[in-house]
């Protein structure tokens, strides 16, 4: 277990999402942190070349929603549309979980 763990772009690019943020959370020790990035689109479009999958925010919470109990969000998930959007299809979304003691 650690009390930092980083995951900055790679989710998108993982087809068992769920298994993958479950193994992210298990490594998290008590009272530690996940910061984890990904592409981000509002309406989560169809996969880009190199994804699985680009996340909205629904999808995103619906990813989470399962470690509620355990975790809790470290300030404001940030999934805002900046607009200035990478290849003019995404942004990046930032999540920051910590797990509860």
């Amino acid at each position: 277990k650690f009390d930092l763990v980083t995951c900055v772009s790679v989710i998108e690019h993982v087809g068992e999402d769920r298994k993958f943020f479950d193994g992210l959370l298990e490594s998290v020790a008590p009272g530690g942190t996940l910061a984890i990035t990904t592409d981000f689109h509002p309406t989560g479009p169809a996969k880009l070349t190199a994804h699985c999958q680009c996340y909205s925010a629904a999808k995103m919470m619906e990813l989470i929603e399962p470690a509620i109990p355990r975790f809790e969000t470290a300030g404001v998930p940030d999934y805002g549309d900046y607009g200035t959007p990478i290849f003019g299809l995404y942004n990046f979304a930032s999540l920051v979980l910590r797990r509860k003691a």
